[in-house]
C-alpha cells in the first residue's frame, strides 16, 4: 500500500518511504483501519505491481504551544505479521494474469522476467542486504574518520 504524499518527517505513528529519504503518513489510523505492508517477494510475484514497502513505527509527538514543550503521546498498536517462505526449490514469477503479463513485456521489451528459484533470490536479496550494510558501515566509519581529524 503507498500513502498519498503528505510530508512529515518527526510527528507521524506509521510511514512509509520509497527510494528517496522523505517519510509520508498512513493518512488513516486507528480502529477498524487495516495497514498491510508488502515485501519483496510479493513484490517479485507481481512484476513489481504491488511494490515492497520501507516503514518505520514512530511515536507521535505533540507539541505544547503555551510553553514550547514537547511530550511523546503514546499510542495502541496492534500487528500481525505473516511471512511467507516457499521451499527452496519453488520458482518466484508472475503468476498468468493478463493485466501483469502486459506490463512484464512492454517494460521489458516484449522479454519476460526468467523465473527464479526462492533460493537464488533469496541469496541475492543477502548479498544485496550484506553489501548495504557494508557502504553503510563503511560512509559512517569515514565520517567518524574525518570528524576526528577535523577536532
Amino acid at each position: 500500500m503507498r500513502s498519498p504524499k503528505q510530508t512529515s518527517r518527526n510527528n507521524e505513528s506509521s510511514s512509509s518511504s520509497s527510494s528517496s529519504s522523505l517519510w509520508t503518513s498512513i493518512p488513516a489510523t486507528g480502529h477498524g483501519v487495516a495497514v498491510i505492508l508488502v515485501g519483496s517477494v510479493m513484490a517479485t510475484l507481481s512484476a513489481n505491481q504491488i511494490p515492497a514497502c520501507r516503514h518505520r513505527v514512530v511515536d507521535v509527538v505533540a507539541t505544547d504551544n503555551n510553553n514550547n514543550a514537547t511530550t511523546v503521546v503514546p499510542t495502541r498498536r496492534v500487528a500481525a505479521t505473516l511471512f511467507g517462505r516457499p521451499a527452496p526449490h519453488a520458482l518466484l514469477q508472475t503468476p498468468p494474469c493478463p493485466r501483469w503479463s502486459a506490463i512484464v513485456n512492454n517494460n521489458n521489451n516484449n522479454i519476460p522476467k526468467s523465473p527464479v528459484t526462492f533460493e537464488a533470490w533469496n541469496a541475492r536479496v543477502a548479498r544485496n542486504y550484506e553489501k548495504s550494510k557494508r557502504n553503510t558501515n563503511n560512509n559512517s566509519n569515514s565520517n567518524n574518520k574525518k570528524n576526528l581529524s577535523s577536532a
